[in-house]
């Protein structure tokens, strides 16, 4: 539950706005850049420039949807159609913490995870000096993929940037 304080959205009645692009699908949000005159709107992750659909006809500088302000943290839709895909949950976890916190960080997680449906899909990123991506799927067995952190500036943000794949340091230790 949000706290008092953050505003807050109710369930938006439609499906979220997915990037075009086969290999990513990202949802729209208020990282992405968009052209309200032409209305077109860019994903922050693949660069793929995207049509809005015909319910955003209305779509201004003065007049946005909700996924574009950035107050809103979280949204949530009510889908129309059913999905066949089970849910995911995609953790991202800053490891620059002292070893207590590390600690209660381990024992969130892992009471977040038992909370999960069984049939969900986990991903877990961790960050500190360098990024992870872990491999989650199989049992006894380690793997992550490791990037050193690269950053691009756009305007007034600093953004993380992946690598490309010969810039990838197979696999360090899980943390827990």
């Amino acid at each position: 539950e949000r706290p008092a304080d953050q505003p807050q959205q109710p369930p938006l009645e439609y499906d979220p706005v997915l990037c075009q692009k086969s290999t990513c699908k990202a949802v729209l949000n208020p990282l992405c850049m968009v052209d309200f005159r032409t209305k077109i709107w860019q994903c922050p992750f693949c660069q793929q420039r995207n049509p809005f659909p015909p319910h955003y006809a209305a779509i201004a500088e003065d007049n946005r949807p909700p996924e574009l302000y950035p107050q809103f943290t979280t949204i949530e839709y009510t889908l129309k159609k059913a999905t066949t895909l089970p849910p995911i949950f995609l953790f991202v976890v800053d490891t620059c913490i002292s070893g207590d916190e590390l600690k209660a960080l381990k024992e969130s997680l892992t009471t977040a995870l038992s909370l999960l449906p069984a049939d969900a899909f986990v991903g877990l990123i961790t960050f500190g000096r360098m990024v992870e991506v872990h491999e989650l799927n199989v049992k006894g067995i380690a793997r992550s993929y490791v990037f050193k952190p690269v950053f691009e500036s756009h305007s007034n943000h600093k953004l993380f940037v992946l690598p490309n794949d010969d810039q990838v340091i197979p696999g360090r230790k899980l943390f827990c």
